[in-house]
Protein backbone atom coordinates (compact mmCIF):
# COMPACT_ATOMS: atom_id res chain seq x y z
CA UNK A 1 0.00 0.00 0.00
CA UNK A 2 1.05 3.44 -1.11
CA UNK A 3 -1.13 5.45 1.63
CA UNK A 4 0.52 3.81 4.92
CA UNK A 5 3.22 4.02 7.03
CA UNK A 6 4.06 2.08 10.49
CA UNK A 7 5.63 4.59 13.51
CA UNK A 8 6.88 2.63 16.55
CA UNK A 9 4.74 4.55 18.66
CA UNK A 10 1.68 3.97 21.12
CA UNK A 11 -1.34 6.76 20.75
CA UNK A 12 -1.66 7.83 24.96
CA UNK A 13 -3.04 10.63 26.86
CA UNK A 14 0.33 11.99 27.33
CA UNK A 15 4.14 12.37 24.81
CA UNK A 16 6.18 9.64 27.64
CA UNK A 17 7.31 5.85 27.74
CA UNK A 18 5.56 2.93 29.35
CA UNK A 19 5.61 -0.23 29.44
CA UNK A 20 3.53 -2.98 26.81
CA UNK A 21 2.83 -5.94 28.40
CA UNK A 22 3.46 -8.76 25.71
CA UNK A 23 1.26 -11.80 25.09
CA UNK A 24 2.95 -14.89 24.56
CA UNK A 25 -0.29 -16.95 22.72
CA UNK A 26 -1.34 -13.95 20.86
CA UNK A 27 0.64 -10.80 19.21
CA UNK A 28 -3.05 -8.75 19.26
CA UNK A 29 -3.32 -9.21 22.60
CA UNK A 30 -0.15 -7.39 23.73
CA UNK A 31 -1.66 -4.19 26.15
CA UNK A 32 -0.17 -1.58 27.98
CA UNK A 33 -2.96 -2.86 31.16
CA UNK A 34 -0.70 -5.40 33.48
CA UNK A 35 -2.69 -8.54 33.97
CA UNK A 36 -2.15 -12.58 35.05
CA UNK A 37 -1.45 -13.36 31.27
CA UNK A 38 0.52 -10.47 30.62
CA UNK A 39 4.17 -10.28 32.73
CA UNK A 40 7.04 -9.77 30.30
CA UNK A 41 6.86 -6.46 29.14
CA UNK A 42 8.98 -3.83 26.88
CA UNK A 43 9.19 0.02 27.10
CA UNK A 44 7.64 1.41 23.92
CA UNK A 45 7.34 5.47 23.36
CA UNK A 46 3.53 6.75 23.42
CA UNK A 47 2.33 10.38 22.32
CA UNK A 48 -1.03 12.04 21.66
CA UNK A 49 -2.77 11.82 18.86
CA UNK A 50 -3.20 15.27 18.39
CA UNK A 51 0.57 15.93 18.76
CA UNK A 52 1.18 12.69 16.27
CA UNK A 53 -0.95 14.54 13.80
CA UNK A 54 0.50 17.89 14.15
CA UNK A 55 3.98 16.44 14.00
CA UNK A 56 3.75 14.40 10.64
CA UNK A 57 1.68 17.98 9.41
CA UNK A 58 -1.64 15.85 8.84
CA UNK A 59 -4.38 18.11 8.25
CA UNK A 60 -7.89 15.63 7.53
CA UNK A 61 -8.97 12.98 9.78
CA UNK A 62 -12.03 11.13 8.06
CA UNK A 63 -12.25 7.95 10.22
CA UNK A 64 -9.82 6.52 13.48
CA UNK A 65 -10.51 2.79 14.21
CA UNK A 66 -9.32 1.74 17.60
CA UNK A 67 -8.60 -1.79 19.09
CA UNK A 68 -5.76 -1.31 21.66
CA UNK A 69 -6.73 -3.67 24.15
CA UNK A 70 -8.29 -1.37 27.05
CA UNK A 71 -6.52 1.41 26.49
CA UNK A 72 -8.67 3.55 24.16
CA UNK A 73 -9.70 5.53 26.60
CA UNK A 74 -6.09 6.78 26.84
CA UNK A 75 -5.96 7.20 23.62
CA UNK A 76 -9.24 9.50 23.90
CA UNK A 77 -7.64 11.97 26.04
CA UNK A 78 -4.88 12.34 23.83
CA UNK A 79 -7.14 13.22 20.80
CA UNK A 80 -9.96 15.50 21.98
CA UNK A 81 -8.51 18.37 19.80
CA UNK A 82 -8.49 16.03 16.82
CA UNK A 83 -12.13 14.74 17.42
CA UNK A 84 -13.54 18.49 18.15
CA UNK A 85 -11.72 19.98 14.88
CA UNK A 86 -12.30 16.82 12.04
CA UNK A 87 -15.00 14.78 13.71
CA UNK A 88 -14.10 12.00 12.00
CA UNK A 89 -15.95 8.65 12.23
CA UNK A 90 -15.03 6.29 15.38
CA UNK A 91 -15.19 2.37 15.10
CA UNK A 92 -13.29 1.36 18.84
CA UNK A 93 -12.98 -1.69 20.98
CA UNK A 94 -15.30 -0.31 24.63
CA UNK A 95 -14.18 -2.40 27.48
CA UNK A 96 -15.81 -1.16 30.96
CA UNK A 97 -13.26 -3.16 33.11
CA UNK A 98 -10.10 -2.27 31.38
CA UNK A 99 -11.00 1.39 31.52
CA UNK A 100 -11.75 1.06 35.19
CA UNK A 101 -8.12 -0.86 35.76
CA UNK A 102 -6.51 2.40 34.53
CA UNK A 103 -8.22 3.94 37.39
CA UNK A 104 -10.96 5.59 35.13
CA UNK A 105 -14.48 5.84 34.47
CA UNK A 106 -16.29 3.92 31.24
CA UNK A 107 -18.77 6.70 32.08
CA UNK A 108 -16.37 9.52 31.24
CA UNK A 109 -15.04 7.92 28.16
CA UNK A 110 -19.04 7.73 26.44
CA UNK A 111 -19.76 11.56 28.29
CA UNK A 112 -16.88 12.34 26.44
CA UNK A 113 -17.38 11.36 23.26
CA UNK A 114 -21.23 12.27 23.18
CA UNK A 115 -20.14 15.81 24.91
CA UNK A 116 -17.78 16.11 21.88
CA UNK A 117 -20.99 15.66 19.75
CA UNK A 118 -20.82 12.52 18.55
CA UNK A 119 -24.06 9.35 18.62
CA UNK A 120 -22.69 6.68 19.90
CA UNK A 121 -23.83 3.02 18.52
CA UNK A 122 -22.91 -0.42 19.79
CA UNK A 123 -22.26 -2.75 16.43
CA UNK A 124 -24.53 -5.66 17.02
CA UNK A 125 -23.14 -8.25 15.16
CA UNK A 126 -26.09 -10.84 15.96
CA UNK A 127 -28.64 -8.89 14.58
CA UNK A 128 -26.44 -7.14 11.71
CA UNK A 129 -27.57 -3.62 12.93
CA UNK A 130 -26.61 -0.90 14.99
CA UNK A 131 -28.05 -0.07 18.40
CA UNK A 132 -28.12 3.67 19.65
CA UNK A 133 -26.33 4.05 23.11
CA UNK A 134 -27.86 6.44 25.21
CA UNK A 135 -27.96 5.16 28.85
CA UNK A 136 -24.24 4.50 29.48
CA UNK A 137 -24.41 2.82 33.04
CA UNK A 138 -27.10 0.35 31.53
CA UNK A 139 -25.13 -0.30 28.51
CA UNK A 140 -21.83 -0.74 30.70
CA UNK A 141 -23.68 -3.36 32.96
CA UNK A 142 -24.34 -5.05 30.40
CA UNK A 143 -20.77 -6.13 29.24
CA UNK A 144 -19.30 -8.73 31.19
CA UNK A 145 -15.98 -8.57 33.07
CA UNK A 146 -13.24 -9.15 30.51
CA UNK A 147 -15.53 -8.96 27.65
CA UNK A 148 -15.97 -5.90 25.53
CA UNK A 149 -18.55 -4.27 22.64
CA UNK A 150 -17.28 -2.65 19.46
CA UNK A 151 -18.84 0.55 19.38
CA UNK A 152 -19.33 3.17 16.28
CA UNK A 153 -19.66 6.85 16.59
CA UNK A 154 -20.33 10.00 14.21
CA UNK A 155 -21.75 13.42 14.78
Amino acid sequence: LKNVACFELAIAEKNGLTNLYLSNENKGHNSIILSEELKTSVQVKTTTLDDFLASQKITKVDMIKMDIEGAEILALEGMKNTLAKHMPLLFLEFSPHSIIKLNRNPIDFLSTLSKIGYSIFEINKTRQRLDSVTDFQKFIESIPEGKYSDIYCEK
